[in-house]
């Protein structure tokens, strides 16, 4: 069959195995460009052809940690001999930085005697990302060369002038092929730098790639070898540290994404999606927490790993022993994060204002220097948790789950289309919020803080759920919902305030000097917000709840 007839047969409509299937090529082989007819096939078909058989959708999970102890988890993984190379990468970007804005990283590497230039794109998934690849013979980089289905859409016109190398990694990689029942994982361990024209940053990471196959077979499998081995579960791509280099900027914390719910799905599909939408933000925010640099890192940590407990709370009845468990790790690690945020939160806007209205005497800024030695410590705890095993277990366990593989989180009412529950579960949260402030304006602080937690916890449900109604619709009570949940957090962080600044002050003058002005400036900023928060309560009891439409 000649090379023309083969092209002929193959739809760009077919998925990628059997693309390369009709090609005679194995997929593994064509991602590594190791076989001799996908070689010779893209060297000598037209080039638009060519470019066609590398499109693909790339499910990758990464490892960090000692190059020590990935080398062990790489030896105990089993599969193929290693085989050893050097890869050396050059990723480009327009100096106003218009791939990177938009999600996209483009690279070239040399293979052989050829180059490669591919195209990745940041999925909605923590591990999924696009990618399309196409051979060239000198390294030029031109989107124009990517395959057909690269959505140059997205991307918009980009000249190959505007394109300027932005850093370069160069990585010695040991490499072998694991075929699993049911998967066929390409494990690479990863040793070298990243290098921004002055800066470097090292780079050890190891990397496994399912090429065919399901992504929970793969994660699974990852999570029985590891043992007591030390490891940190991660998602930031090269191109995500590479970008951080040139910008000396921390990592970027991953902020909520609502499920994709709708009309169709059951609780079971619904637990699974919720599960795997917050298992991205929940390890997205893993590298922001532990640099420390930017606070919202850590804030938003620990608002994936609440969500993560307010949504196994609306489908309580339903799920099984190993959700409990995934609650229970979700809670502890929230718990071990709270100090820190805390002491951000203070130090960035409690403390703050204080300090700026320039009070006469040390105080302020005493008790400003005790709080950043404690948030330093504090921080050190967040970087222990983060290679805590349980704290890695419990992420991979959520990647797991979130994949739907042996799902087994939910043992009742799987089949039941969501729509009726939802419905109920606001309903509830909604009552709830009612019973515990009724007769509002004589609340004490603390009744007011229950208050708070039971209208933060019908907000994550509405944040879930409101997908399932008409924007328009719910955007009123959403609202209303979002100033009393506002002006409740102030209130929060007032008492937290006072509460913190006697515990670092204990035992130093100016510190106690400068805790007293905290407490008195917040209790004043109290006063002036109370009417707004009564006001902010009566609106929200008069507004009509979206889902009884």
């Amino acid at each position: 069959m000649s090379d023309k007839t083969i092209i002929q047969q193959i739809a760009f409509s077919d998925s990628i195995p059997e693309r390369l299937s009709k090609l005679g090529v194995k997929r593994s082989e064509a991602r590594s460009g190791s076989s001799p007819s996908f070689n010779s096939i893209g060297r000598d078909l037209p080039f638009a052809a060519a470019q066609g058989n590398d499109s693909f959708e790339e499910d990758e999970l990464k490892l960090t940690g000692t190059p020590a102890s990935l080398s062990a988890i790489f030896k105990a993984v089993g599969g193929e001999p290693s085989q050893s190379s050097k890869v050396v990468s050059t990723y480009y970007d327009t100096s106003d930085k218009r791939l990177w804005r938009r999600g996209f990283s483009l690279r070239i590497r040399r293979k052989g005697e050829r180059y490669e230039l591919t195209l990745k794109q940041q999925g909605d998934d923590s591990l999924r990302r696009g990618e399309w690849t196409t051979v060239m013979h000198a390294p030029v980089p031109d989107i124009g060369r990517l395959p057909p289905q690269a959505p140059r859409g997205e991307i918009g016109t980009i000249l190959p002038e505007e394109l300027q190398p932005r850093f370069t990694t160069e990585i010695d990689r040991t490499q072998r092929h694991l075929d699993l029942p049911g998967a066929s994982v390409e494990v690479s361990l990863d040793v070298g730098r990243i290098v921004s024209d002055e800066r470097e940053a090292p780079l050890v990471e190891l990397e496994f790639e399912l090429l065919d196959g399901h992504l929970a077979v793969m994660l699974k499998h990852v999570k029985s070898v590891l043992g007591r081995r030390r490891f940190v579960v991660g998602t930031r791509s090269k191109a995500d540290r590479g970008m951080e280099l040139v910008d000396n900027a921390p990592p970027a914390p991953v902020k909520a994404i609502k499920p994709p719910l709708s009309g169709a799905d059951t609780i079971e599909t619904a637990v699974t999606k919720i599960v795997a939408i917050t298992a991205k933000r929940i390890i997205g925010n893993v590298a922001a927490a532990v640099d420390g640099r930017d606070p919202e890192g850590v804030h938003q940590l620990r608002i994936g790993l609440r969500r993560l407990r307010s949504a196994f709370g609306l489908f309580n009845g339903a799920l099984s022993r190993r959700a409990a468990i995934l609650g229970d790790n979700a809670k502890r690690a929230c718990t071990a994060l709270g100090d820190v945020r805390d002491l951000d939160v203070f130090l960035l806007e409690t403390i703050a204002p204080v300090i700026e209205s320039r009070f006469d005497g040390p105080g302020p800024a005493r008790l400003a220097s005790i709080a950043e030695e404690r948030r330093q410590e504090a921080y050190e705890g967040t970087r222990q948790l983060a290679s805590e095993r349980w704290f890695n277990s419990f992420l991979l366990d959520l990647l797991i789950a979130g994949e739907g593989g042996g799902n087994g989180l939910v043992i009742r009412d799987r089949n039941k289309l969501l729509l009726p529950s939802a419905v109920e579960a606001l309903r509830k949260r909604h009552k709830k919020v009612l019973k515990v402030g009724r007769g509002f304006a004589g609340l004490s602080s603390s009744e007011r803080h229950e208050v708070r937690i039971a209208l933060k916890k019908l907000r994550y449900a509405c944040d879930y759920f409101q997908p399932l109604f008409k924007k328009s619709v719910a955007r009123p009570y959403l609202k209303r919902l979002a100033s009393l949940q506002l002006d409740l957090g102030r209130l929060n962080d007032a008492t937290v305030a006072e509460t913190l600044a006697d515990q670092l002050a204990a035992g130093d003058t100016d510190a106690m000097i400068g805790a007293a002005l905290v407490k008195g400036w917040y209790r004043h900023r109290l006063q002036s917000v109370e009417p707004h928060m009564l006001d902010a309560w009566r609106r929200f009891t008069e507004a009509r709840p979206f889902w009884r439409t």
